[in-house]
Parts: C-alpha cells; structure tokens; sequence
C-alpha cells in the first residue's frame, strides 16, 4: 500500500515518464527493434567499460564545476561530490527537463557542512547554473553554423533557435538575479511564499522558517552572489570545467559511432550533440526522457546516418548519462545517509 500510495502522490512525474518510455517505444519500433539490436551487438565490454569511465569523469567534472563556485565557502570535495550525485539524480526524475536537482543540491548542502547557510547554497547553485546557461549560449551558436553548412535543415535551425531562446531567457534570470539586489529580492519573498503554500509538509515548513529569518537569508544569499559571480577565478574556472564536460560528451558519442562501424565526423558529431542536448531545456518530461531519443535519432538522420545507427547511439549514451547518473545519486544517498532526507524532499504528504 505505501508503494502504491507514493506511485499515486507522484502521479505527474509517472505519467510524464510513462509518456516518455512509450514515445521511446513508439520510435524503436518505427526503427525496428531487432536492427537497433544489431547495432549494439558490435560493441564490446571493454567499450562499455571505457564509457562507464567516461560517466564517472563527467559526474566528477560537474563536481568540480560547484566546488569552483564554493570555493569561498571552504567546502570539502568530498562532501560537494555525493551532493552533485544527488543532484544529478533527481534532475532525471523531476519533471523540468534536466533541471530540478538545484533545489536538492541548495537545501541539502547545509546539512552536511554547517559553516554554509541556506541562502548562500542557494547563491552557489544559482551561480553554477548560470554557467552553464552561459556555455550553452556560446556553443548553440556554433552547433547552428555548423548545421547551416552542413545541412541546411531549417528543422535543426528552428529546433537551435527555439532552445537558444530558452536558454538566453534562463542565462538571463540568472544574471538579473546577481546583479539586482531589488528583483534577488523579490524573487526570494515570492519564492519563500509559494514555498509556504505548497502540500509538502517538510518544504512548507523549511519555507516558514526561512520566512521567519528572511532578512538573514537575503544577506548571506546577495552576498555569496557578489563574492562568487564577481570571482574571475570562479567564473573563468566553472566556464572551462564546464566546457570540458561537453568536450568529453561530445567525444564520447563521436566514439560511439565510430565504434557501430559509422566514423560520423566530428563536426557533425558536435552540432548534433549540441542540438540534441539544447533541446532538454524546452522538456517537460523527468530528465528530457524520450525527447532526447527522438531529438538524437531524428538530427543524426538528418545528418545521413542510419537511424538505427542513430537512435542505438543514442539510447547506448543514454543508458549512462540517465540511468547511471540515477544509480550514482542512490549510491551517493545511501553513502552519505541522506536517503531519508531527499525521499522526505521528494515525497508528498
């Protein structure tokens, strides 16, 4: 009965990932599912092995990306490291594309290092998204100049501007955030108070007691913001870690094909990675599941590869950077005793 109680309470998320298994059904059976099997037939345990090498250099790098922006705050590695574990799980498993684990990340943060406030966990993992949202607007222009002169495809154009939009939007709350004293404001209290009103007895009430200290928390939170966005270390450092976690993903799929017997060249290996990846951020479905197959199989088509090709490259990537980050984020949980703490975050009343 609690099994099928929690399933009902997180009806929303279910039924978007229920979509999304059944649209990833829906192309592997247009594919044809005994040809995507042939595919991955040609890979070997020792390519596995090196792709599962490739996953935990990636978590590790997403680590160093917060740790950067921490790095005020004294934080030990080993405690940033199972936190953005766990982070990276319930990006996969809240329904806002690949976004979703800040909030884990923000809360959970203070209670493994108590010389941190909520408000200043908070700042650093705004800070940690605008670098990204920052990268991601420096790479979706290239990925659309190189799709222009390779393709010419006007869906791949419309699909880079759509998500270009969304990410200028996101970069840009972002940046408003630091440098805005009046709207960070505004934004905490109204944040504070939707936080009161929600059904989730443990998030009700840290956002009562956070309303409580408000005056506490908008300090420690401006001033993180100040001291870390304004950093050329933390910037120029978070820019270039996060630049070698797509340079690492975008390798690893290039090796990918290469090793299904199809060398894709590395150009077209990097637009359509980059398209690809731009399109979690107009998902709604837990951890762009579903969208990030079809996205994956439908512009590597374009691009003249095979679709069983692509869609088994993509589903073979897709095994690590989802399922593996999930298990990662259970592992990191259970290490670090959290397990309660982020199913009580996660779980309704």
């Amino acid at each position: 009965m609690g099994l099928l109680k929690r399933g009902i309470k997180h009806g929303t998320t279910i039924i978007l990932l229920a979509v999304g298994f059944f649209i990833i059904g829906a192309v592997l059976s247009y594919v044809g599912p005994e040809k995507v099997l042939h595919e991955f037939q040609k890979l070997t345990f020792e390519q596995f092995l090196l792709l599962f090498v490739s996953q935990v250099l990636l978590a590790f790098l997403w680590t160093v990306k917060w740790w950067i922006v921490l790095r005020h705050h004294h934080v030990p590695f080993k405690k940033v490291f199972p936190l953005s574990l766990i982070g990276g799980m319930m990006n996969n498993l809240t329904p806002i594309g690949l976004a979703g684990g800040e909030l884990f990340r923000a809360y959970l943060l203070p209670k493994v290092h108590k010389d941190i406030s909520t408000g200043q966990s908070t700042a650093s993992v705004v800070v940690d998204m605008f670098i990204e949202t920052l990268v991601a607007l420096c790479l979706i222009p290239i990925a659309l100049l190189i799709s222009l002169s390779l393709w010419g495809t006007g869906e791949v154009t419309a699909l880079l501007i759509a998500c270009g939009f969304i990410v200028v939007a996101t970069s840009a709350t972002c940046g408003i955030l630091i440098v805005s004293e009046k709207v960070s404001r505004r934004v905490i209290h109204y944040t504070i108070k939707v936080g009161t009103k929600i059904p989730i007895s443990f998030l009700r009430k840290h956002a009562l007691d956070a309303a409580s200290r408000i005056d506490g928390v908008l300090v420690h939170f401006r001033g993180t913001m100040k001291k870390t966005a304004y950093d050329p270390v933390v910037m120029i450092g978070g820019f270039v870690t996060c630049l070698m976690v797509w340079v690492v993903s975008i390798l690893r799929l290039f090796f990918i094909f290469r090793w299904l017997n199809y060398p894709l060249g590395l150009r077209e290996v990097t637009a359509g990675r980059i398209t690809v990846a731009a399109t979690a951020y107009i998902s709604i479905f837990p951890g762009a599941i579903g969208l990030w197959e079809t996205a994956g199989t439908g512009v590597f088509s374009l691009a003249g590869v095979p679709a069983s090709v692509s869609l088994a490259a993509t589903l073979v990537e897709r095994f690590y950077l989802f399922w593996l980050t999930i298990l990662f984020g259970v592992a990191a949980s259970i290490y670090m005793g959290l397990t309660h703490d982020v199913l009580r975050l996660w779980e309704k009343e």
